[in-house]
């Protein structure tokens, strides 16, 4: 009640949210035999105003946590963590300051009757070095299981930085996807036209999912330039034996390659929206970090891709263009009947 009180709520409406958590209970059943018993924390599962009562408590933690904890500095800004709901991603310059930064919200989370998931939380090493630093990270006296990848969101994280495994999984996710709906998909009873809207709204959209962040190299071109043709071709039961050409292939689906330039206008929707808006984001993938540049060729940077795209030589350049909406709608805009 604390929470919501220094959060402005009105006394009647704590009031009303009190009496609703009041003495609640739940049916536990298990087999022909029942019980009863009282729920005294935690939110009610599947109630509309629980995710709220959640944000404003994890929305307090961290306030606590930010004033007591160091993360790293970009364009001068302290970025402490990445959060979404309770999907928090804590950020530090080095081994020390994250187990402090660890302890310290563990302890935070005690004062609020919470803990920290030891088995769900893990540390990953973010480097360009081809060995990997081996951490040792300390949660409520449990080791800390550390990865060189994870799913966070929806999207693979590695420790490369690199989009290339999140874009081989989305392709075999969609692989695995027109099999399951095979003999729907094939059926040449069905009009072609109606199976073509399946795949966009069934497969197209697996594939898709954050590609608005992806950094694009030519091997995951070829890879992905091949996952379109390889949809087309199953779409028209036509085999790799019938030695028929891509273009035969997508004159008689009715189609062009479209996929690249779908990725490439979403992702410009998506950043040129934050050019306009986002101050905060803009920091972030400007990436003006404390340090030293490491030897050897740089690698091909998200923003070096989009001033390409959007036909600018300098990034400077392309954030005036970004100001205006309908100019840079018009450097995406991609004329397609799919995806």
């Amino acid at each position: 009640m604390n929470s919501m009180k220094k959060t402005r709520i009105d006394w009647r409406d704590r009031r009303i949210i009190m009496l609703l958590y009041k003495e609640q209970e739940t049916l536990i059943e298990v087999g022909e035999h029942s019980t009863t018993a009282k729920i005294k924390r935690g939110v009610r599962q599947g109630y509309s105003l629980s995710p709220y009562l959640f944000n404003i408590f994890v929305e307090e933690i961290m306030d606590k946590y930010k004033r007591n904890s160091s993360g790293i500095s970009i364009n001068g800004e302290k970025i402490r963590c990445i959060r979404f709901s309770d999907d928090i991603a804590l950020v530090s310059e080095s081994e020390k300051d994250m187990q402090k930064s660890l302890t310290t919200l563990a302890k935070i989370l005690q004062e609020y009757q919470m803990k920290i998931n030891a088995k769900k939380t893990k540390t990953m090493v973010v480097t360009k070095a081809k060995e990997i630093p081996v951490v040792k990270l300390e949660v409520n006296n449990n080791l800390v299981e550390q990865v060189q990848q994870f799913k966070y969101l929806g999207s693979t994280i590695t420790s490369d930085g690199k989009c290339s495994i999140e874009i081989r999984q989305r392709i075999a996710m969609v692989k695995r996807a027109f099999t399951q709906k095979r003999q729907l998909l094939t059926n040449k009873k069905l009009n072609i036209n109606m199976r073509k809207n399946v795949v966009n709204c069934y497969v197209w959209s697996l594939l898709l999912y954050g590609c608005e962040t992806w950094t694009i190299n030519g091997q995951d071109k070829k890879k992905l330039e091949a996952i379109e043709m390889w949809i087309r071709r199953r779409l028209l039961k036509i085999s790799w034996t019938e030695r028929k050409s891509n273009v035969d292939v997508l004159d008689q689906v009715e189609e062009k390659r479209i996929l690249l330039n779908t990725i490439k206008e979403r992702s410009g929707k998506m950043f040129g929206h934050i050019l306009r808006h986002n101050l905060f984001m803009i920091n972030i993938f400007e990436g003006r970090i404390n340090g030293y540049k490491g030897r050897g060729r740089p690698r091909k940077a998200y923003i070096e891709e989009m001033i390409k795209q959007a036909g600018c030589s300098r990034y400077t350049e392309m954030k005036r263009l970004a100001s205006n909406r309908e100019e840079w709608k018009t450097r995406f805009t991609t004329t397609r009947q799919g995806l």
